[in-house]
């Protein structure tokens, strides 16, 4: 494999926020792929949001980034902690699953416009001591029950829509994940180092790269 561009999208574990040392984990990815090939890794991770935003720039962004003198267009999806986020004083999602798992298929059949290569990451767990309720938003909160919960359903949509799907939460969920989440929720550069493998594992084995 030669020539290929990468689009990853997300929230602000996809932009890299609290990896000081290399910028996360799509940084890494980046730094990597374009050593030994001749590509683009793009970094779409906003901080903040929900499958809901990131809806209405997707069009916009693959318009602008797929070229046609790519002949492969790789897309990387992580979305939804934050759509698994709580209200406290109601106990319901930010975003409810029902939406969430409709704007999930929308996002496949916007993506299958433009590639026919992409997949969707799992969601990462939480401390729950320390962000429920989240200290910068006392409105909401993250728990782990609603994030194992939302990977859930990104696993069941993708196995319909026969769409790769790499999981993160169980394989994660240990006190050494936790004991690195700066704010309880981003990890710091081992975390994003853990999930750089991870995708890139998952790239040698559907690209052979």
């Amino acid at each position: 494999m030669k020539d290929f561009v990468i689009l990853c999208f997300g929230d602000s574990l996809t932009y890299g926020c609290w990896d000081f040392e290399k910028g996360g984990y799509v940084q890494r990815l980046r730094e990597f792929l374009e050593k030994k090939y001749e590509c683009l890794v793009y970094n779409l991770g906003v901080s903040g949001d929900t499958s809901e935003s990131l809806m209405k720039r997707l069009r916009m962004e693959l318009k602008a980034r797929v070229k046609g003198h790519y002949p492969l267009c790789i897309l990387i999806f992580q979305i939804g902690i934050n759509d698994s986020q709580i209200f406290i004083r109601t106990n319901k999602p930010r975003v409810p699953l029902e939406k969430f798992s409709e704007n999930l298929n929308k996002m496949i059949d916007i993506s299958q416009k433009y590639s026919d290569e992409f997949f969707f990451l799992g969601l990462t767990p939480v401390d729950e001591e320390r962000v429920n309720p989240i200290p910068w938003n006392k409105e909401l909160g993250y728990v782990n029950r609603n994030i194992r919960m939302f990977e859930g359903e990104i696993g069941k949509i993708c196995r319909e829509r026969k769409v790769s799907f790499v999981p993160l939460f169980r394989k994660l969920k240990n006190r050494r994940w936790i004991k690195n989440l700066v704010d309880g929720v981003h990890p710091n550069s081992y975390g994003h180092e853990l999930i750089f493998k991870t995708v890139l594992n998952a790239l040698k084995k559907k690209l052979g790269i």
